[in-house]
C-alpha cells in the first residue's frame, strides 16, 4: 500500500480515502481522482515558482481552499499576492 504521508502518488484507480487521517486528505484525494477520470487533472506550475511561494503561501492555500471551500479564495488569492509582494521586496 502506498501511503499518502510520504508524498506518494497513488496510481488513479487506487486513489481512495485509503488511510488519510483528515477530512481535507481525504477531500484532495477524491478530487484528484474524480478530475483524473474526467481527464480534468492538471500541474499548477508551483513548483515552477520559488519555495517561498509553491511550498509556501501557494501550498497553504490550496489546503485551506479544501478545507475552507471556495469562499475562502479571495483572501488566499491575496495572501498568495502579498507573498509575491514581500519575496521581490527582499531582492
Amino acid at each position: 500500500m502506498i501511503q499518502p504521508s510520504r508524498g506518494h502518488s497513488p496510481p488513479p484507480r487506487s486513489l481512495s480515502d485509503f488511510g488519510f487521517p483528515s477530512a481535507a486528505g481525504r477531500r484532495i484525494a477524491e478530487t484528484v481522482r474524480l478530475a483524473i477520470e474526467h481527464q480534468g487533472f492538471r500541474f499548477d506550475g508551483s513548483d515552477l515558482t520559488p519555495p517561498e511561494i509553491g511550498l509556501g503561501a501557494f501550498l497553504d492555500g490550496m489546503v485551506r481552499y479544501f478545507k475552507e471551500g471556495h469562499q475562502s479564495l479571495e483572501g488566499i488569492m491575496a495572501d498568495v499576492e502579498a507573498a509575491w509582494v514581500d519575496l521581490e521586496s527582499e531582492s
